[in-house]
């Protein structure tokens, strides 16, 4: 059975592409080997990564995943999912109400960490912070190597032209010539 994850997708911006300026592109398909360092893990909880792991069809990249050592109620697991359009990290619960899920997302009344900071783009290294219920769940570092399909694009036009010209025999010598009205002589036999 599938859990809903606790945020909104953004509206609008999927597949707007405007061709003319698209003319390469890169997309992220999935990861190498993802790394983590942490300075703060709870007890009760244990981080896994993800790597070699490959992009679904709806745009998901997951690179890691903070859960409970052992499954007890209210305790939520955490997906941390490559943003490939914004360029940035995104934790996610998973099995908890909608108004917990959007005190995590607003970062509000003890709860926050679904943006994670990027400290360095090149490497795509995320500084995360899980606060859940006032409690410190998870602070560390997620390195993210992806993996990319470059497509170019480009554009062939035809362009073909066509005129008519009509030939006619003569109708004294029978050599063949281009009519410009309603003639039926050739140049040379009019001369």
């Amino acid at each position: 059975m599938r859990q809903r994850i606790g945020y909104a997708p953004s509206k609008g911006r999927k597949g707007n592409m405007d061709p003319e300026k698209a003319k390469q592109s890169r997309t992220a398909r999935g990861t190498n080997t993802v790394s983590e360092s942490h300075s703060r893990l709870n007890d009760d909880y244990e981080i896994l990564t993800y790597s070699e792991n490959r992009i679904t069809k709806t745009g998901w990249l997951v690179v890691a995943e903070l859960r409970p050592k052992k499954l007890t109620p209210g305790r939520p697991r955490f997906l941390f999912r490559w943003h490939e359009e914004a360029n940035h990290l995104n934790v996610d619960p998973i099995g908890v109400s909608k108004a917990q899920a959007k005190k995590f997302i607003n970062g509000k009344a003890g709860y926050g960490g679904h943006l994670a900071a990027m400290v360095s783009s090149n490497s795509r290294t995320a500084h995360a912070t899980i606060l859940w219920d006032g409690d410190m769940l998870f602070e560390g570092y997620i390195t993210i190597p992806l993996k990319f399909e470059v497509s170019a694009m480009a554009r062939i036009g035809v362009h073909v032209g066509a005129s008519v010209e009509l030939l006619r025999p003569c109708s004294i010598c029978s050599k063949k010539f281009k009519v410009q009205e309603n003639e039926t002589v050739c140049p040379d036999c009019r001369a």
